[in-house]
């Protein structure tokens, strides 16, 4: 484990260490590494000069160190990295009861030294850390329960200590207080070396594993039944675990069990298949099998089969693994590679059937791994992969069959990258959505995924490159798919800007000037318009029945005439409108507006006009509220001696004559029940040629309102005496409501309206003022350039 404290400047090395003393290296900025220790040292394998125990990491003395920078040594368990530039190889090794610090070559040792384990040539004990001579050209050193063993650059394996159960791979059984090279029965170089408490293995440069030591029927060693120790349960000749596939990478040994590491020996990673296989004794569950079964042969764990292992580690009843690609990333950093950026395609795939039916925009980044030295000398295109064939692969799986994952689609990307160029050692594939239907902002959602040559041969394997492509869920077939378009798909450029103060400002001053005098025009435009207005409702109440308007509006036997007389304030030029005013009438109510169809063919069906909907079981015609309710006061009018006469033809919308109101439907049984609601109709006339009722049936949106009763189509004149004679028969008293009478002429914009104008005022001095005050505010406080850095974002993600 590599580890750095940024406030110390200190880095940390360590190695498993199964045994009750924990060393671990650090390095600081003056020298370039110590070595600190901590836990039980009641053998002296602390290295304190004395039994003792401690609680907290301290400095390891009498120690020779190099001045310079260290690196990792091998480790048992551990795949081999690349080889590193430059520093001192360093490494700790702890056994059961002694201590020991690999440092460019040689070793230092120190602990209880019972049976030779130290390797000294006696069985004395170091409560110090002694410098061993007779360890020299060291590549990887391992240190057991009662025994010791060291791989050295050139290949061999040296054990010493004590031999009783043929830990030591000697052929005997006896202890060996100096370190003696292992014959064992392999060809050519051993590479990689693990020991425990009382067993040792050894892996070939063939990737062949031996095991030799102690078992006692538990398997530790690998080597099935009939193969392994006799009666006595150990084993003192290496031999070859014949279960095993090759190559085998790195092995570690536990207490009762062992496991060991794959790997197709290529070192631009820390192994490519990285699969854990395991055997011996598993009564607590350290082999990472579904049961507790000891086992003779090794067997792949299953859990573990998805991941690439690089670091194995085991201690007496316990396993620990590292998955690899981190490491893997980390080895690729800095290698030759290909680059692919912000790849752009239409694609249909998603979960959901609208992104499979429309589609939508992904946006795919690769990377390739592979070595770029002999195209950089060559300049030849053929010592290379082109981007043009990545960029295919890519645009043929992203407009390709829909998926339903992301995942998906980068794994066959990753894949079809692979297993077309063997060159390629790695890919790195990132597909995401600019656009995705969630809720809260998100500048991008995509997967990313990194695919090595490890993938590559399991896809061999499989025998296939690419896995089916299913459509929608189901097989392959005819598609429904729209022709791609960005206007279709709404994705053409749009314009987004950057709200500086020099856009804001000049558009607030530029709003303010115009709308200002569109405000003043529109104002000037409804001063011109001259409007005569009178409430008539209660003048027109007898004085008697002042208190009972509802009893005098609801007595037919009481004449409803009533006379008004209006002075002309302006000069009036035709035509001049008349209206009728009512408040509080809620004409757009739920049930009053339930028209029915003039339809002649539907003209009997009058099941929606409820109340209103038929007499003595005949069809009303026209039936519902809104026509029930009819305005029926009247006007007359007079100037002097001369009578003015109203027009009221064409005071309704064409559409509604020639369309909605049928011209072959006449009135039946129209206000013929108990209860009179308003005016009567003509029952000799088509609906489309009562204008009175074609205007009251334009439902009003508001409870106050104006309708347009008829035209004056004569000139009046200023301070003229106009009078009206009104039949005040509408009853708007039952619900306190007004009535008014209405005389206008029309402008250029209509009738009397100075709320438009004023509003275009008001708007527009808003706009002028806040306009002035960040002109100000820009003066007095600039803007300073690190904030003009404000960017929409893109729909990149940031870069890993």
């Amino acid at each position: 484990m590599l580890r750095r404290l940024l406030p110390f400047r200190r880095r940390f090395f360590s190695t498993s260490a199964p045994s009750n003393a924990t060393p671990t290296l650090y390095s600081s900025g003056a020298n370039p590494f110590s070595l600190l220790s901590w836990g039980r040292g009641a053998s002296g394998q602390l290295g304190g000069g004395k039994e003792e125990r401690r609680l907290y990491p301290s400095p390891v003395a009498h120690l020779l160190l190099p001045e310079s920078e260290p690196r990792l040594a091998p480790t048992p368990g551990r795949l081999s990295a690349a080889a590193e530039a430059s520093g001192v190889e360093v490494g700790i090794s702890c056994g059961l009861f002694h201590s020991a610090l690999f440092v460019d070559g040689g070793a230092w040792v120190w602990g209880k030294g019972d049976g030779g384990r130290l390797g000294l040539g006696d069985e004395s004990s170091a409560f110090v850390p002694r410098a061993n001579p007779n360890l020299q050209d060291l590549r990887l050193l391992a240190l057991g329960g009662i025994h010791s063993a060291a791989l050295t650059t050139s290949g061999d394996v040296f054990t010493w200590g004590y031999g009783g159960f043929g830990a030591l791979g000697h052929y005997v059984y006896h202890r060996e207080l100096l370190p003696k090279r292992v014959n064992g029965p392999w060809k050519g170089k051993i590479t990689h070396i693990a020991t425990s408490g009382a067993h040792t293995a050894a892996v070939t440069d063939s990737g062949e594993l031996y095991t030799w030591g102690r078992d006692e029927g538990d398997g530790r060693l690998g080597l099935g039944s009939g193969g392994g120790p006799g009666e006595a349960g150990s084993l003192s000749v290496p031999s070859k675990v014949n279960a095993l596939p090759v190559p085998v990478a790195a092995v570690a040994c536990g207490g009762f069990f062992t496991m060991a590491l794959t790997s197709d020996g290529q070192l631009w990673s820390w192994g490519d298949e990285g699969e854990v296989f395991s055997w011996g004794h598993g009564g607590h569950g350290q082999l990472g099998h579904p049961t507790l079964q000891n086992h003779r042969v090794p067997l792949v764990i299953k859990a573990l089969s998805e991941e690439r292992i690089v670091y194995v580690a085991c201690g007496g009843s316990t396993s620990a693994a590292i998955s690899g690609t981190i490491m893997a990333e980390r080895e690729l950093i800095g290698k030759d590679k290909l680059v692919l950026r912000g790849l752009q395609f239409h694609g249909f795939h998603g979960v959901k059937q609208e992104e499979k039916t429309l589609g939508q925009k992904f946006v795919v980044d690769v990377d390739a791994w592979m070595d770029l030295s002999i195209a950089g000398e060559t300049d030849n295109i053929s010592d290379t992969v082109s981007y043009t064939d990545i960029f295919r692969i890519v645009k043929d799986v992203v407009e390709g069959p829909s998926q339903n994952l992301l995942e998906s689609v980068a794994h066959r990307i990753a894949s079809a990258t692979l297993l077309k160029f063997p060159q390629i050692s790695a890919v790195r594939v990132e597909v995401g959505k600019p656009h995705v239907a969630v809720q809260g902002t998100v500048d991008y959602l995509g997967v990313e995924i990194l695919r090595t040559g490890a993938f590559r041969k399991a896809l061999s394997s499989r025998g296939t490159a690419m896995p089916p492509s299913p459509v929608n869920g189901g097989a392959a077939g005819p598609s429904n798919r729209p022709q791609y378009h960005p206007f279709t798909q709404q994705q053409l450029p749009a314009c987004k800007p950057i709200l500086t103060p020099q856009m804001v400002v000049p558009v607030l001053l530029f709003v303010g000037l115009i709308f200002i005098p569109i405000g003043l025009a529109c104002i000037a435009a409804s001063n011109k318009v001259v409007e005569v207005v009178y409430q008539y409702e209660t003048l027109c109440v007898p004085e008697r029945m002042l208190d009972n308007k509802v009893a005098y509006i609801q007595d037919p036997s009481i004449d409803k005439t009533c006379t008004i007389f209006l002075k002309i304030p302006k000069d009036m030029k035709m035509p001049i409108y008349i209206y009728y005013q009512l408040d509080k009438f809620y004409q757009n109510h739920r049930r009053a507006v339930v028209m029915h169809s003039w339809n002649p063919k539907k003209v009997n069906d009058t099941r929606s006009c409820k109340p209103e909907a038929t007499v003595h079981g005949n069809p009303i015609v026209p039936c519902g509220l809104v026509a029930w309710s009819l305005f029926n006061d009247t006007y007359s009018f007079a100037r002097g001696s001369e009578t003015l006469m109203v027009n009221k033809q064409g005071i309704s919308w064409r559409s509604e004559r020639e369309h909605i109101f049928g011209k072959h439907v006449y009135p039946r049984n129209f206000q013929n029940g108990t209860l009179i609601g308003g005016s009567r109709l003509d029952a000799n006339k088509p609906l489309n040629k009562q204008e009175d009722l074609m205007v009251w049936m334009r439902t009003a949106a508001l409870p106050t309102f104006r309708k347009l009763y008829g035209r004056i189509e004569m000139d009046l004149h200023a301070d003229e005496l106009i009078t009206v004679t009104t039949q005040n028969n509408y009853n708007s008293y039952s619900y306190g409501g007004k009535k008014t009478l209405v005389l206008s002429t029309a402008g250029v914009l209509g009738g009397k309206n100075n709320f438009l104008g004023r509003a275009y005022v008001m708007v527009g001095m808003a706009c002028l003022l806040l306009g002035l005050f960040l002109t100000l505010l820009c003066i007095v406080f600039p803007m300073k350039e690190e904030h003009l850095a404000l960017r929409y974002p893109t729909s990149r993600l940031p870069r890993r």
